[in-house]
């Protein structure tokens, strides 16, 4: 279909303006099936003045912020090391309407629709109607796609005219390009290179560009009511496979189906997994809106021949030297422990994307933990493109060692719900898991007065303090990491050389017996500030045994202790842990807490209140929507069953989880207020996968049939894999 593609149209292609005369109806106007459209699409009569608040646009292999002058791609870095941040390509998407001739006054509004990935821009006028649209194709990831359409409200004799003002190829400060033909008749085509590796032996990374330019005026003929443009731009690391994305671009525009393809798939997504609340508006949008975020980030199936480096705090659209508004596009312990976490749930095969990011660079972790005197594997605090220690502060590379625990606290937590335990066992994940206990061993001081094993020197997720002597999170997950390494040294036949459990058994744990609490690390002061969620991170997520009293205890010291103006992820967890003790209130308090963070327009979060800090702070994100699943939800992943303990919101009557994916299994939960019931239903059960009971008590279960609803009522339930006896 490629060879041809060319010949193949019959619409008029002239100057590279794709005119296409579209009768059938955009998958774009199909609808979410039962959910208000409200909550997924964001619409505004003035975009917001703070630039930074504009909304995102990403397909998990290109980025960019609408109306801004720069793309980024995923694993596109330039700067050696510590310089290494997301390199800059000029926009060619950033196009801003003008007006047109016959002159009119216009009315505007500016929408993101979720549910479709798409941004629209319309403005309207008495007599015609101009509309942008905008989407990174969610399957075809090399293309963007600008479609502008006119549509008159009669059939007149004038001519129109759409001004634009036209962003031009403007030089890169990341990559030197040159204009090369592009052997595609009307069309650009820029070819170059970073201008800096990020190590000695990574190379230059090449990048390829093809593109239509973009005409500062588009000529309406008269008489002819919908007039549509399209403009496409793709970029690649391999020129065949950008020019090849191109190419396929414009078949399916002559065959009316570039569009569909990007918002069939963006709806299927939302029909596989989503979260939907009945009653509360501002926090079913807040829902939509961070999932989406998380999403746009995250390939929908990845690229043979280009790997996915990971999910960075801002996301994709986000990048550039400057730290202070995108965290240079790295990968921090951000991606394992606040986003991984909700999209797991959801959508396992995106959080299998994650976890193989982390085995695409275990090789560098090997080199960092021998460079840093240790053994085994340790991931580096902050990493691009090759894995190796890109922090620019020497502190925190050294010693914010907490890492390489939360990477094989994602393991663990991707095997309880999967129940794949191949991944360890054939896939390398096992030796990953061995080689990170291999690291905690060589890191541990056994104190000869307590005979307990201790960590000295070391930052906590605290960083308003480092240098200490056994943070109690990073000690605790530690002994986790620990524990999981005796689990795969078990499945690997491994035990006669490894003593994981001996480690883990051993493993100090700060407690204050007077007041019971557990202190943030040896020496520190009751109520002393902290920056975020630390300590009160080890009763959930790690779910560290403790009593209600001391979980209580943890909460209250620390909640009045934290920063107010901390990072947004922080209260998520404090909601969790009220909702544990069943203290709704306080709950709630901290949901008000989170809504703060969110710029309600286009529901683009910044990482501290009154939008201060970067933008768009996914991290805050993934934060939020554990506070959903986990707190509102109260699911729970164990080692051979999955709990629930839902308590709706405020102001909800209902709470519909679709597509929770359990041991290979797909089940919908709906929490209804009203009824005050549970229904759990399996809408897909695995190949060869067990089939699941409701268990509510000891003597009361009921098995899960595909499509046969089971309804309880609302309580604290077990979802457990039904084993027949021989």
């Amino acid at each position: 279909m490629l060879g041809g593609c060319e010949s193949c149209f019959t619409k008029v292609i002239h100057s590279s303006q794709v005119y296409l005369q579209q009768t059938s109806v955009h998958s774009s106007e199909r609808k979410l099936p039962n959910v208000d459209p409200d909550v997924y699409t964001f619409t505004v009569d003035k975009l917001p003045d703070d630039v930074r608040l504009y909304p995102n646009i990403g397909n998990g292999h290109l980025g960019l912020v609408v109306r801004g002058n720069r793309i980024h791609m995923n694993g596109l870095y330039n700067g050696h090391t510590t310089r290494s941040h997301r390199a800059a390509i000029p926009s060619t998407c950033h196009v801003i309407f003008a007006g047109t001739l016959p002159s009119s006054s216009y009315h505007s509004q500016f929408t993101l629709d979720v549910s479709t990935g798409t941004y629209q821009e319309t403005h309207t006028s008495s007599c015609v109607a101009v509309t942008q649209t905008l989407y990174a194709h969610r399957t075809l990831l090399p293309l963007l796609v600008l479609e502008v359409d006119l549509l008159r409200s009669e059939p007149t004799q004038l001519e129109v005219e759409v001004l634009l003002n036209v962003s031009r190829w403007y030089a890169s400060e990341d990559i030197n390009f040159t204009q090369q033909p592009s052997g595609i008749s009307g069309v650009s085509y820029q070819v170059g290179h970073i201008k800096e590796p990020e190590t000695a032996t990574s190379g230059k990374t090449p990048v390829h560009v093809y593109f239509d330019k973009v005409p500062h005026i588009l000529t309406s003929a008269p008489g002819v009511l919908h007039t549509k443009w399209m403009f496409l731009t793709a970029i690649h690391t391999s020129k065949a496979k950008a020019k090849a994305a191109y190419l396929l671009g414009r078949d399916l525009i002559h065959a009316a189906q570039l569009r569909r393809l990007h918002t069939d798939a963006w709806l299927q997504w939302w029909q596989e997994g989503r979260v939907d609340v009945t009653g509360n508006r501002v926090l079913a949008r807040a829902i939509y809106g961070s999932y989406y975020y998380l999403a746009s980030s995250v390939p929908a199936m990845p690229d043979p021949d280009w790997p996915f480096v990971g999910l960075s705090p801002c996301g994709l659209a986000w990048g550039g030297e400057n730290s202070s508004n995108s965290y240079r596009g790295h990968v921090f312990w951000d991606q394992e422990m606040w986003m991984f976490p909700p999209l797991l749930l959801l959508h396992p095969d995106i959080g299998r994307t994650i976890l193989d990011t982390r085995k695409r660079t275990a090789v560098r972790a090997a080199r960092n933990a021998r460079y840093n005197g240790h053994r085994g594997l340790q991931y580096p605090w902050e990493s691009a493109f090759t894995g190796v220690e890109t922090c620019p502060s020497n502190i925190d590379a050294k010693q914010e060692v907490h890492i390489s625990g939360d990477v094989a606290f994602a393991i663990l937590q991707y095997v309880r719900a999967t129940g794949d335990h191949s991944l360890i066992a054939d896939e390398g994940f096992g030796e990953i898991l061995m080689g990170l206990g291999d690291f905690w061993i060589s890191m541990l001081t056994l104190n000869k007065s307590s005979c307990l094993y201790e960590i000295h020197g070391i930052q906590p997720p605290d960083e308003w303090h480092w240098s200490v002597n056994n943070s109690v999170y990073t000690n605790v997950i530690a002994r986790l990491t620990l524990l999981a390494a005796d689990m795969a040294a078990t499945l690997l036949n491994q035990t006669s050389t490894h003593h994981y459990k001996h480690y883990a058994d051993k493993m100090y744990v700060p407690f204050d017996v007077t007041t019971q609490y557990h202190p943030e690390y040896d020496g520190y002061v009751n109520g002393t500030m902290v920056k975020q969620a630390d300590v009160i991170l080890i009763g959930f997520p790690l779910m560290y045994n403790m009593s209600t009293d001391v979980r209580r205890n943890d909460l209250l010291s620390y909640e009045h202790a934290t920063s107010r103006n901390g990072p947004a992820m922080t209260w998520s967890m404090f909601l969790i842990g009220w909702l544990e003790l069943a203290e709704r209130k306080k709950a709630a308090d901290m949901l008000q807490r989170s809504y703060q963070y969110i710029s309600t327009e286009f529901q683009v979060w910044t990482e501290q209140v009154n939008s201060s800090g970067v933008t768009n702070f996914n991290t805050g994100q993934g934060g939020f929507l554990q506070s959903i699943i986990f707190g509102y939800g109260g699911f729970r992943l164990h080692e051979r069953h999955l709990t629930i303990d839902p308590v709706l919101p405020p102001d909800c009557s209902q709470m519909n989880f679709t597509g929770i994916d359990y041991l290979g299994s797909s089940l919908d939960f709906v929490f209804d207020a009203i009824s005050d019931t549970t229904k759990v239903t399996v809408t897909r059960q695995g190949v060869g996968k067990p089939a699941l009971l409701v268990r509510v008590s000891a003597t009361e279960s009921y098995r899960l049939e595909v499509k046969k609803p089971v309804t309880v009522p609302i309580m604290k339930v077990a979802i457990v894999p039904f084993l027949l006896k021989k």
